[in-house]
C-alpha cells in the first residue's frame, strides 16, 4: 500500500514510535537523569502542599474564633395545666442571642507564628529532599557509568587473552610452548570472565537503583565520557555556607516553631474572656428582656497545669536547639570527609593521566618495536597491552571516585544547578 494511503492514525503512530526510538537512542546524561528524577517525585509536591497548608493555617490562627448565634426557648412549663403553653407564665420566652470568644491577641500571634515557622520547615525540607534526590541519582548514575565502562575494558582484556591463548595452543602442538603457560592463561581468562560477570551484576544493580527515580531504564545508554564537573569552592567557603544548608535551615525552623510553642504555653496562663448578648421575647403583653453577659477564664491551678506546659515546651525548644547544633556538626564532618576524598581522588587521577598511563602506553610501543626487531616475543606485547588495559581500569576507578567526591561536595554548595554539565 502506498504511504500516502496509509490511515492517519497509523502514520501518526509510526512517527511517534520513530521519535521515541530516537530519544531512547540518545545517551542519558547525568544532568538529564537528575532533572527527570526531580520531575517525577511526588514527595516534593507533598512537601509543597504541607508548606501551603501551614501558611493557610497561620492566617486562620491569627483570627478570632467565629461568633455563635443562639436560638431557644427558656422556662417553658412542661407539667401541670399550663404544660407547653408558651404564654402561660411570666418567665417563658423565646430567645435570640450572639456570643463571641475573645482570645488574646498575643496568643493568636504566637499560634500564627508557630504555623509560619512550620511553613518554613516544610519549604526547607523540600529543598533538602531535592538535594538528597540529586545526590542519590548522580551517585547511581556514576555507579552505572563505572560498571558499563568496566565491562568494555574487561571485555578488551578477555579478547587479548583469547588471542594469546589461541597462539599458545598452536605453539603447544609444535612443542614451542609449555602446558603450564597454556594453563596459566586459561586460569587468567576464567578470572577475567568472573570480573566481567561481577561488572554486569553491578550494572544491573545500578539500573535497578536508578529505576527508583526514573522508572525502568533497562536499556538506557550512557555517554562515553564523564560530565564536566568543575572544582568546588575553597574549603573555607564551603564551611561558611554550612550555616545556610537546607538541613540546618530545617533544624532552625523546627527550633523556631518550638520557641513559639513555648511562647504560646507562656501566654496560656493569661485569661481569655467572652461576651454574650441575648434578647428574650415574652408573650401576653409582658415586657421583653435583654441579657448581657461576660465570662472570663480562671486558670487557678497554674503550678500544676499551665506552668508544666510551659516547662514542657521550653524543654522541647532546647531539644530542637541541640538538634540543630548536631546537624551542623554532622555536616561539618561530612564536608571534611568529602573534601579529603576529592583531594585524594584528584591526586590519583593526575598521577594516572600524567605518569602511569603514558608509561603504560610507552611500554606497549616499546614492546611493539622490540617485537618487530625480533628482540621481544609476541607474549610480551600482549602482556604490555593487558597492563595498559588494567591501568585504564584503575584510572577509571580514580576518575569515578573523584566524580563521586564532587557529587558529595555539591551537596554543600547548591546542588547540581551549576556543577554538572
Amino acid at each position: 500500500m502506498p504511504v500516502s494511503r496509509l490511515p492517519l492514525k497509523t502514520c501518526l503512530a509510526a512517527w511517534l514510535f520513530g521519535q521515541t526510538a530516537l530519544l531512547c537512542a540518545q545517551p542519558l546524561q547525568m544532568r538529564e537523569a537528575i532533572e527527570q528524577a526531580l520531575q517525577r517525585q511526588p514527595s516534593l509536591s507533598a512537601l509543597e502542599q504541607a508548606a501551603l497548608a501551614a501558611r493557610e493555617s497561620a492566617v486562620a490562627d491569627a483570627e478570632l474564633p467565629d461568633p455563635s448565634l443562639k436560638l431557644g426557648v427558656q422556662n417553658l412549663p412542661v407539667t401541670g395545666t399550663d404544660s407547653y403553653d408558651i404564654g402561660a407564665v411570666d418567665m417563658t420566652m423565646t430567645t435570640i442571642g450572639f456570643s463571641q470568644e475573645m482570645v488574646r491577641a498575643d496568643k493568636r500571634e504566637a499560634a500564627a507564628a508557630r504555623s509560619r515557622a512550620e511553613a518554613e520547615r516544610w519549604s526547607a525540607a523540600g529543598v533538602e529532599l531535592a538535594l538528597d534526590i540529586e545526590q542519590a541519582v548522580a551517585m547511581q548514575w556514576l555507579q552505572l557509568y563505572q560498571a558499563v565502562q568496566q565491562q568494555k575494558l574487561i571485555a578488551a582484556i578477555r579478547k587479548e587473552l583469547q588471542s594469546e591463548q589461541s597462539v599458545l595452543q598452536q605453539q603447544l602442538a609444535s612443542s614451542a610452548a609449555s602446558a603450564d603457560a597454556v594453563f596459566a592463561l586459561q586460569t587468567m581468562a576464567a578470572f577475567t570472565q568472573d570480573r566481567l560477570l561481577k561488572a554486569q551484576g553491578q550494572e544491573r544493580i545500578a539500573r535497578a537503583a536508578l529505576a527508583r527515580w526514573l522508572g525502568p531504564v533497562p536499556n538506557a545508554q550512557l555517554p562515553d565520557e564523564l560530565p564536566e564537573m568543575p572544582a568546588p569552592p575553597s574549603l573555607s567557603a564551603l564551611q561558611r555556607q554550612l550555616s545556610e544548608h537546607p538541613d540546618v535551615l530545617v533544624g532552625r525552623a523546627v527550633e523556631k516553631a518550638s520557641r513559639f510553642e513555648a511562647e504560646l504555653a507562656a501566654v496560656s496562663s493569661q485569661s481569655d474572656w467572652s461576651w454574650e448578648v441575648m434578647y428574650g421575647k415574652r408573650f401576653q403583653d409582658r415586657a421583653d428582656l435583654l441579657t448581657v453577659q461576660f465570662s472570663i477564664d480562671l486558670p487557678w491551678r497554674q503550678a500544676q497545669r499551665q506552668d508544666r506546659r510551659f516547662a514542657e515546651k521550653t524543654a522541647l525548644a532546647e531539644q530542637a536547639r541541640f538538634g540543630t547544633e548536631d546537624i551542623r556538626q554532622r555536616l561539618q564532618a561530612q564536608l571534611l570527609e568529602a573534601w579529603s576524598a576529592w583531594e585524594v581522588a584528584s591526586a590519583r587521577v593526575d598521577n594516572y593521566e600524567t605518569v602511569l598511563l603514558p608509561a603504560a602506553k610507552a611500554q606497549v610501543e616499546t614492546a611493539g618495536v622490540g617485537y618487530r626487531a625480533a628482540r621481544q616475543s609476541l607474549a610480551e606485547i600482549w602482556k604490555a597491552r593487558r597492563s595498559l588495559l588494567e591501568m585504564q581500569l584503575e584510572a577509571l576507578d580514580a576518575r569515578v571516585a573523584r566524580a563521586l567526591a564532587l557529587v558529595h561536595l555539591a551537596h554543600y554548595h547548591g546542588g547540581f544547578s551549576h556543577v554538572a554539565n
